[in-house]
């Protein structure tokens, strides 16, 4: 197997992971919404989680993202 048949073929594997892992990210904000209201998770790109949120309550909603 050469080099780049061995990285395609593990490419979906690791990308899938990320992906379930950002979903299940998504998943537990959702749950946990209360902890921090009118903290809105937006977007979720790459390896990064958007959320809206009043500019005095951003250090809380950092807190709670993280």
């Amino acid at each position: 197997m050469d080099v780049e048949k061995l990285t395609d073929s593990l490419n979906a594997p690791v990308q899938g992971t990320r992906a379930d892992g950002l979903k299940l990210a998504m998943a537990v904000l959702w749950e946990r919404r209360d902890e921090c209201p009118r903290a809105v998770p937006i977007l979720v790109a790459h390896d990064e989680v958007v959320v809206e949120c009043e500019a005095e309550r951003a250090a809380d909603v950092k807190v709670w993202l993280e």
